[in-house]
Protein backbone atom coordinates (compact mmCIF):
# COMPACT_ATOMS: atom_id res chain seq x y z
CA UNK A 1 0.00 0.00 0.00
CA UNK A 2 2.84 2.40 0.88
CA UNK A 3 5.41 0.84 -1.42
CA UNK A 4 7.59 -0.61 1.32
CA UNK A 5 7.73 -3.48 3.77
CA UNK A 6 8.53 -4.15 7.42
CA UNK A 7 12.06 -3.14 8.35
CA UNK A 8 15.06 -5.40 7.89
CA UNK A 9 17.92 -4.24 10.14
CA UNK A 10 21.43 -4.90 8.90
CA UNK A 11 23.67 -3.05 11.37
CA UNK A 12 23.91 -1.57 14.85
CA UNK A 13 23.92 1.91 13.33
CA UNK A 14 20.61 1.22 11.54
CA UNK A 15 19.15 -0.32 14.70
CA UNK A 16 20.08 2.76 16.73
CA UNK A 17 18.70 5.09 14.06
CA UNK A 18 15.35 3.25 14.08
CA UNK A 19 15.18 3.34 17.86
CA UNK A 20 15.94 7.07 17.85
CA UNK A 21 13.15 7.56 15.32
CA UNK A 22 10.75 5.50 17.44
CA UNK A 23 11.45 7.62 20.52
CA UNK A 24 10.23 10.71 18.67
CA UNK A 25 6.78 9.25 18.06
CA UNK A 26 3.66 10.15 20.00
CA UNK A 27 2.78 6.49 20.64
CA UNK A 28 5.58 4.39 22.13
CA UNK A 29 4.23 1.10 23.46
CA UNK A 30 6.08 -1.39 25.62
CA UNK A 31 6.35 -3.67 22.61
CA UNK A 32 7.59 -0.90 20.35
CA UNK A 33 7.49 -1.69 16.63
CA UNK A 34 7.12 -4.75 14.46
CA UNK A 35 10.20 -5.89 12.52
CA UNK A 36 10.39 -7.86 9.29
CA UNK A 37 11.44 -10.99 11.14
CA UNK A 38 9.74 -14.41 11.29
CA UNK A 39 10.46 -17.89 12.69
CA UNK A 40 10.03 -20.51 9.95
CA UNK A 41 9.30 -24.24 10.08
CA UNK A 42 12.96 -25.05 10.83
CA UNK A 43 12.56 -22.98 14.04
CA UNK A 44 15.13 -20.46 12.83
CA UNK A 45 14.52 -16.75 12.27
CA UNK A 46 14.67 -15.17 8.83
CA UNK A 47 14.21 -11.66 7.54
CA UNK A 48 11.35 -11.24 5.09
CA UNK A 49 13.86 -11.27 2.21
CA UNK A 50 14.70 -14.86 3.33
CA UNK A 51 18.11 -13.92 4.75
CA UNK A 52 18.81 -16.05 7.85
CA UNK A 53 19.08 -13.86 10.91
CA UNK A 54 21.97 -15.98 12.21
CA UNK A 55 24.15 -14.90 9.26
CA UNK A 56 24.07 -11.19 9.99
CA UNK A 57 23.57 -8.47 12.57
CA UNK A 58 21.12 -9.17 15.38
CA UNK A 59 20.27 -7.45 18.65
CA UNK A 60 18.30 -9.86 20.77
CA UNK A 61 17.25 -8.66 24.19
CA UNK A 62 18.51 -10.52 27.25
CA UNK A 63 16.83 -13.93 27.39
CA UNK A 64 15.50 -13.64 23.83
CA UNK A 65 14.37 -15.34 21.72
CA UNK A 66 12.56 -17.52 24.26
CA UNK A 67 9.53 -18.71 22.24
CA UNK A 68 7.17 -18.38 25.21
CA UNK A 69 4.30 -20.88 25.01
CA UNK A 70 5.87 -22.22 21.82
CA UNK A 71 4.04 -19.78 19.56
CA UNK A 72 6.32 -16.74 19.27
CA UNK A 73 7.00 -16.59 15.55
CA UNK A 74 7.45 -12.88 14.79
CA UNK A 75 9.82 -10.15 15.86
CA UNK A 76 9.56 -6.66 17.31
CA UNK A 77 11.83 -4.02 18.80
CA UNK A 78 11.05 -3.09 22.39
CA UNK A 79 9.69 0.36 23.11
CA UNK A 80 10.72 2.47 26.08
CA UNK A 81 7.69 2.38 28.39
CA UNK A 82 8.64 -0.78 30.29
CA UNK A 83 11.65 -0.89 32.60
CA UNK A 84 13.26 -3.93 31.04
CA UNK A 85 16.50 -5.26 32.43
CA UNK A 86 17.58 -5.86 28.82
CA UNK A 87 18.60 -3.06 26.49
CA UNK A 88 15.60 -1.23 25.10
CA UNK A 89 17.18 -1.20 21.67
CA UNK A 90 17.04 -4.99 21.53
CA UNK A 91 14.23 -7.06 20.13
CA UNK A 92 12.40 -10.16 21.40
CA UNK A 93 10.37 -12.74 19.56
CA UNK A 94 6.65 -11.99 19.80
CA UNK A 95 3.79 -14.28 19.15
CA UNK A 96 1.51 -14.69 16.20
CA UNK A 97 -1.67 -16.34 17.42
CA UNK A 98 -4.01 -17.25 14.58
CA UNK A 99 -6.91 -18.01 16.88
CA UNK A 100 -6.13 -14.95 18.95
CA UNK A 101 -9.67 -14.36 20.22
CA UNK A 102 -9.68 -17.73 22.00
CA UNK A 103 -6.11 -17.20 23.15
CA UNK A 104 -6.91 -13.78 24.53
CA UNK A 105 -10.01 -14.84 26.46
CA UNK A 106 -8.05 -17.67 28.03
CA UNK A 107 -5.13 -15.49 29.09
CA UNK A 108 -6.70 -12.11 29.83
CA UNK A 109 -5.73 -12.21 33.52
CA UNK A 110 -2.05 -11.99 32.62
CA UNK A 111 -1.22 -8.29 32.93
CA UNK A 112 1.78 -8.58 30.62
CA UNK A 113 -0.41 -10.17 27.97
CA UNK A 114 -2.70 -7.16 27.83
CA UNK A 115 0.06 -5.26 26.07
CA UNK A 116 0.81 -8.22 23.84
CA UNK A 117 -2.78 -8.92 22.86
CA UNK A 118 -3.53 -5.28 22.12
CA UNK A 119 -0.45 -5.16 19.93
CA UNK A 120 -1.57 -8.25 18.04
CA UNK A 121 -5.08 -6.91 17.62
CA UNK A 122 -3.85 -3.74 15.98
CA UNK A 123 -1.53 -5.77 13.76
CA UNK A 124 -4.48 -7.89 12.65
CA UNK A 125 -6.41 -4.72 11.81
CA UNK A 126 -3.50 -3.52 9.68
CA UNK A 127 -3.23 -6.85 7.87
CA UNK A 128 -6.92 -6.86 7.08
CA UNK A 129 -6.86 -3.25 5.95
CA UNK A 130 -4.12 -4.12 3.46
CA UNK A 131 -5.81 -7.30 2.27
CA UNK A 132 -9.44 -6.17 2.09
CA UNK A 133 -9.34 -4.01 -1.01
CA UNK A 134 -11.75 -6.27 -2.92
CA UNK A 135 -14.19 -6.86 -0.08
CA UNK A 136 -16.40 -3.82 -0.69
CA UNK A 137 -20.13 -4.40 -1.18
CA UNK A 138 -21.97 -1.68 -3.10
CA UNK A 139 -25.40 -0.28 -2.35
CA UNK A 140 -26.61 2.80 -4.19
CA UNK A 141 -23.73 5.22 -4.65
CA UNK A 142 -21.59 3.85 -1.83
CA UNK A 143 -19.41 0.88 -1.02
CA UNK A 144 -19.43 -0.81 2.39
CA UNK A 145 -16.79 -2.98 4.00
CA UNK A 146 -16.93 -4.82 7.31
CA UNK A 147 -13.56 -5.76 8.78
CA UNK A 148 -14.45 -8.66 11.00
CA UNK A 149 -12.10 -7.89 13.91
CA UNK A 150 -13.03 -6.64 17.37
CA UNK A 151 -11.61 -3.12 17.71
CA UNK A 152 -11.27 -1.43 21.06
CA UNK A 153 -10.88 2.18 19.92
CA UNK A 154 -13.23 4.17 17.70
CA UNK A 155 -10.21 6.14 16.48
CA UNK A 156 -8.44 2.93 15.37
CA UNK A 157 -11.54 1.84 13.48
CA UNK A 158 -11.77 5.20 11.74
CA UNK A 159 -8.08 5.26 10.86
CA UNK A 160 -8.38 1.80 9.30
CA UNK A 161 -11.28 2.94 7.09
CA UNK A 162 -9.37 6.04 6.04
CA UNK A 163 -6.40 3.88 5.03
CA UNK A 164 -8.79 2.17 2.60
CA UNK A 165 -10.04 5.40 1.07
CA UNK A 166 -13.27 5.54 3.08
CA UNK A 167 -14.42 6.40 6.59
CA UNK A 168 -16.71 5.08 9.29
CA UNK A 169 -20.27 4.78 8.01
CA UNK A 170 -22.72 7.67 8.02
CA UNK A 171 -26.28 6.31 7.82
CA UNK A 172 -28.90 8.49 6.14
CA UNK A 173 -32.01 6.30 5.95
CA UNK A 174 -33.83 3.28 7.36
CA UNK A 175 -33.15 1.42 4.10
CA UNK A 176 -29.41 2.01 4.45
CA UNK A 177 -29.49 1.01 8.11
CA UNK A 178 -31.27 -2.23 7.23
CA UNK A 179 -28.83 -2.94 4.41
CA UNK A 180 -25.86 -2.50 6.76
CA UNK A 181 -27.42 -4.69 9.43
CA UNK A 182 -28.16 -7.41 6.86
CA UNK A 183 -24.55 -7.23 5.67
CA UNK A 184 -23.32 -7.37 9.24
CA UNK A 185 -25.39 -10.48 10.03
CA UNK A 186 -23.45 -12.38 7.36
CA UNK A 187 -20.16 -11.92 9.20
CA UNK A 188 -18.40 -14.58 11.25
CA UNK A 189 -17.90 -12.28 14.24
CA UNK A 190 -21.09 -10.66 15.55
CA UNK A 191 -20.49 -9.11 18.97
CA UNK A 192 -23.01 -7.56 21.34
CA UNK A 193 -21.72 -4.10 20.47
CA UNK A 194 -21.85 -4.77 16.75
CA UNK A 195 -20.03 -2.22 14.58
CA UNK A 196 -18.59 1.23 15.13
CA UNK A 197 -20.51 4.07 13.40
CA UNK A 198 -19.26 7.44 12.22
CA UNK A 199 -20.80 9.74 14.82
CA UNK A 200 -19.47 11.42 17.97
CA UNK A 201 -20.73 13.50 20.87
CA UNK A 202 -19.20 17.00 20.77
CA UNK A 203 -18.65 19.66 23.42
CA UNK A 204 -22.29 20.87 23.17
CA UNK A 205 -23.32 17.33 24.29
CA UNK A 206 -25.01 16.69 20.93
CA UNK A 207 -24.16 14.00 18.40
CA UNK A 208 -22.75 14.75 14.96
CA UNK A 209 -21.77 12.59 12.01
CA UNK A 210 -18.11 12.80 11.04
CA UNK A 211 -19.08 15.16 8.20
CA UNK A 212 -20.37 17.55 10.93
CA UNK A 213 -24.06 16.94 10.15
CA UNK A 214 -26.09 16.96 13.40
CA UNK A 215 -27.77 13.62 14.03
CA UNK A 216 -30.88 15.43 15.24
CA UNK A 217 -31.49 16.87 11.75
CA UNK A 218 -31.78 13.55 9.95
CA UNK A 219 -32.52 9.85 10.26
CA UNK A 220 -31.75 8.20 13.61
CA UNK A 221 -32.23 4.66 14.91
CA UNK A 222 -31.44 4.79 18.61
CA UNK A 223 -31.99 1.65 20.62
CA UNK A 224 -34.47 1.69 23.47
CA UNK A 225 -33.12 3.89 26.29
CA UNK A 226 -30.33 5.30 24.14
CA UNK A 227 -28.35 7.48 24.13
CA UNK A 228 -27.84 7.26 27.90
CA UNK A 229 -24.20 8.42 28.32
CA UNK A 230 -23.37 5.91 31.07
CA UNK A 231 -20.66 7.30 33.32
CA UNK A 232 -20.70 10.55 31.37
CA UNK A 233 -18.12 9.13 29.00
CA UNK A 234 -20.05 7.68 26.04
CA UNK A 235 -18.98 9.93 23.19
CA UNK A 236 -18.88 7.56 20.21
CA UNK A 237 -21.48 5.53 18.35
CA UNK A 238 -22.11 1.92 17.43
CA UNK A 239 -24.83 -0.32 16.02
CA UNK A 240 -25.85 -3.15 18.33
CA UNK A 241 -25.05 -6.68 17.18
CA UNK A 242 -27.23 -9.67 16.62
CA UNK A 243 -27.04 -11.09 20.15
CA UNK A 244 -28.46 -7.89 21.68
CA UNK A 245 -32.23 -7.41 22.00
CA UNK A 246 -31.72 -4.02 20.32
CA UNK A 247 -29.92 -5.52 17.31
CA UNK A 248 -29.52 -3.13 14.42
CA UNK A 249 -30.22 -0.06 16.57
CA UNK A 250 -27.76 2.63 17.63
CA UNK A 251 -26.00 3.18 20.92
CA UNK A 252 -23.65 5.69 22.51
CA UNK A 253 -20.45 4.04 23.73
CA UNK A 254 -17.09 4.95 25.20
CA UNK A 255 -14.65 5.71 22.39
CA UNK A 256 -12.13 3.39 24.06
CA UNK A 257 -13.66 0.05 25.09
CA UNK A 258 -12.14 -1.44 28.23
CA UNK A 259 -9.80 -4.23 27.17
CA UNK A 260 -10.01 -6.51 30.18
CA UNK A 261 -13.75 -6.19 30.87
CA UNK A 262 -15.40 -5.87 27.47
CA UNK A 263 -13.08 -7.39 24.86
CA UNK A 264 -15.53 -10.07 23.71
CA UNK A 265 -18.27 -7.44 23.24
CA UNK A 266 -16.17 -4.88 21.32
CA UNK A 267 -17.46 -3.59 17.96
CA UNK A 268 -15.90 -4.53 14.65
CA UNK A 269 -15.17 -2.04 11.85
CA UNK A 270 -17.70 -0.79 9.30
CA UNK A 271 -16.31 1.38 6.48
CA UNK A 272 -18.13 3.36 3.82
CA UNK A 273 -16.84 5.11 0.70
CA UNK A 274 -18.33 6.82 -2.32
CA UNK A 275 -18.50 4.57 -5.38
CA UNK A 276 -16.21 5.63 -8.21
CA UNK A 277 -17.96 5.10 -11.52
Amino acid sequence: MLGGDLAIIKSAAENNFIFSLLKKQKTITDWGVWLGLVRKADKKFYWIDDTPLAKGYRAWGSGEPNNARGIEKCGNMYGQARNFSRSKVHFPDLEVCCDWSTFFSAQVTDSDLLFEAYFIINWQIFLLSVCSQDGWVYYGNFGYLIIDIRTLKWSDARRTCQMLGGDLAIIKSADENNFIFTLFKKQKTITDLGVWLGFVRKADNKFYWIDDTPLAKGYTAWGSGEPNNVGGNEKCGNMFGLSNSRAGKWNDLSCDVDLAKHWKYAPVILCKKKQVR
